[in-house]
């Protein structure tokens, strides 16, 4: 008999496989918030700092052009120009210390800011100069180039220390980015990896659940079906035949002298001879779907049959006993045939009095008793005397 093991080690897999499910969803959700938070670093802000010290350069550029002008054309009254174009590029500097203690990096911005210091001082000390001077005096002029230029370096090499340190910033984020997309890719995998040893699960425990499910309704050795799905069928069988009229019959048959078989050539040639009968029986039921058949005992066996009239019940039982003598299953102790052969009882509900389950299992027992007391290899009907 082939028994079935449940695997409890692989069911526990189940379990496992949800948790770290779970821990990859939580993983993913943090990687989420690091690619937010690297976005918030490298995006506007980097921008925008690089953009106000673009434009503190073109303030200082401008001075140096109306300082020029000034020089060239004797321009009178352009100290108010001036101090305006110093005051717009003052602007410019509060603006960059601002955006610059707005962004959060883990570098040191204090060489930065010391820059922002000096170039800041020197902005002043030319507004100083250009609210006292005389704009006409040609070596004040050159005084005030002399000090533009200075400021010009300084905004220059201000503007080149905060791109390198822009790109440092943007580097490390974008280096961190690259890890968690790499992380990313690794979970996806691992994501797919444990959906494949969750779905490799799964199937075993739909395939033991149909093992189960087949063993609970299928005999073991023959493939047919067992007693309790026989006594199943039956009493939805009779329920039918109770509320529908719909009528049926039972037969009943076993292998005669199937014990001396048994005694000469053992127990496993006389498995294999059930399967064989077993086999034949199931193509009998692809040919007759009106039928059906079950392993109800050792050797016994049962077919419940859904024919309107009883001949037609009876014509299928000689079917069914001359078809398993034609299998020519050499059975040399059989005292009927040199071939085993079997007996067959058959019952129809109709003709039972009371029917139930009980009743006309008796019944078709009782016409395979009246079968094998008449000599065996053949058929006996039953009919109860008011029928």
């Amino acid at each position: 008999m082939i028994s079935f093991k449940p695997q409890p080690i692989k069911l526990l897999i189940i379990p496992f496989i949800f948790i770290a499910l779970v821990m990859l969803a939580v993983f993913l959700w943090r990687f989420q918030q690091d690619i937010k938070d690297i976005h918030r670093h490298i995006g506007i802000t980097p921008h925008e700092i690089r953009y106000q010290l673009q434009q503190s350069n073109l303030q200082v550029a401008l001075i140096e052009q109306e300082i020029k002008l000034t020089q060239q054309y004797d321009i009178k009254n352009s100290k108010s120009a001036l101090l305006n174009r110093i005051e717009q590029l003052k602007y410019r500097l509060d603006n960059i210390r601002v955006v610059w203690n707005k962004l959060q990096s883990d570098l040191d911005k204090t060489s930065l800011k010391e820059e922002l210091n000096r170039f800041e001082d020197k902005i002043n000390q030319l507004k100083v100069n250009i609210q006292t001077a005389n704009l006409h005096d040609k070596d004040q002029l050159n005084q005030l180039n002399i000090l533009i230029m200075q400021i010009k370096i300084n905004s220059a090499a201000m503007y080149s220390h905060g791109s390198d340190y822009i790109r440092l910033h943007t580097d490390r984020y974008v280096s961190k980015l690259s890890r968690i997309n790499q992380a990313i890719n690794t979970l996806i995998v691992i994501f797919i990896l444990l959906l494949a040893v969750l779905s490799y699960a799964l199937t075993l425990i739909f395939k033991q659940k149909t093992n189960l499910n087949k063993l609970s309704i299928e005999d073991p050795l023959t493939g047919l079906f067992n007693r309790r799905q026989f006594n199943d069928h039956m009493s939805l069988a009779v329920n039918n035949y109770h509320a529908q009229q719909t009528n049926f019959a039972l037969m009943v048959f076993d292998i005669d002298y199937f014990k001396l078989f048994n005694d000469q050539l053992g127990h496993i040639a006389g498995d294999k001879a059930l399967q064989a009968i077993a086999q034949h029986l199931t193509a009998l039921k692809k040919q007759f779907p009106k039928v059906e058949f079950y392993r109800v005992g050792g050797e016994e066996f049962a077919c419940l049959c859904y024919f309107q009239d009883y001949r037609y019940a009876k014509d299928f039982a000689e079917t069914i006993r001359a078809s398993i003598e034609d299998l020519k299953i050499t059975h040399s102790t059989s005292k009927v045939s040199s071939y085993i052969t079997v007996s067959i009882g058959i019952a129809y509900a109709a003709m039972q009095v009371e029917l139930t389950s009980d009743s006309l299992y008796s019944t078709a027992d009782q016409a395979l008793y009246k079968a094998k007391k008449k000599g065996r290899n053949q058929i006996c009907f039953y009919q109860n005397e008011s029928s």
